[in-house]
């Protein structure tokens, strides 16, 4: 374990906030994610893209955290410690510490925006991140949860869901999830798939509006060459 290396002047090319990308799975995240990434966001260096699954981008330090939290604390229902040491084998700190400087380690490369779907495993993981830090932002990508269920279950067991077997389980841990975040008032938008593949004016607009701000003709250059909508039906207008 290190200490954590950070570079107070590499801190300033990151924007003000920290946008978090999340969902139940299977509904635009990895894609998403991957399009900041080419427009010029940073995503750090420790992730990596599954072109087979057209998947992946979670930043491991970050997975770590909130893997860690959730199994420590979450599955037994006890209040999460802050001051606990993380068990990670990146940082030598608490996991306070983890989460305010997840962004921030110069190691990692710039981090301007990170995936990670177990902000929706339990509500319990957003108030210990929005308690740390109020500079989060949450782009949430959603879809029918039908088919959310559908998707995961048609992929090879070892690529399913690590929590939810059960569709009610995936219906309980969105409402809640989303119900948290109204009532912290965390600042959000939300993406609805398969729909926003067809909508890129619609996906540049509200991106730019929560603070990701980019050039439009790079952006739909990118999204033009990257997003793939002949598995979907196009929704009617």
């Amino acid at each position: 374990m290190e200490e954590m290396t950070i570079n107070r002047e590499m801190y300033h090319w990151r924007t003000i906030n920290m946008f978090i990308i999340t969902g139940l799975g299977r509904c635009g995240t990895s894609i998403l994610t991957k399009y900041l990434g080419e427009v010029g966001f940073g995503l750090g260096h420790n992730v990596n893209w599954n072109a087979e699954m057209r998947a992946g981008l979670e930043l491991s330090t970050a997975y770590a955290i909130n893997r860690e939290i959730h199994q420590a604390y979450c599955m037994s229902n006890k209040p999460i410690d802050l001051e606990y040491p993380f068990r990670g084998n990146y940082w030598k700190c608490t996991y306070r510490e983890a989460i305010q400087n997840v962004d921030k380690d110069e190691r990692q490369g710039k981090v301007d925006v990170f995936k990670d779907p177990r902000f929706t495993w339990n509500p319990a993981l957003v108030e210990a991140w929005w308690s740390v830090r109020q500079d989060i932002k949450f782009i949430i990508c959603h879809r029918k949860i039908e088919d959310v269920y559908k998707s995961r279950k048609a992929m090879l067991p070892h690529q399913d869901d690590p929590k939810r077997k059960e569709l009610a389980e995936y219906k309980i841990d969105f409402a809640d999830f989303f119900t948290c975040i109204l009532e912290l008032k965390i600042p959000y938008c939300l993406l609805y798939f398969p729909n926003f593949l067809f909508d890129f004016d619609g996906v540049h607009y509200l991106l730019n509006d929560i603070g990701l701000e980019h050039n439009y003709d790079k952006g739909k250059k990118v999204w033009d060459e990257l997003i793939d909508t002949t598995p979907y039906e196009e929704p009617l207008k």
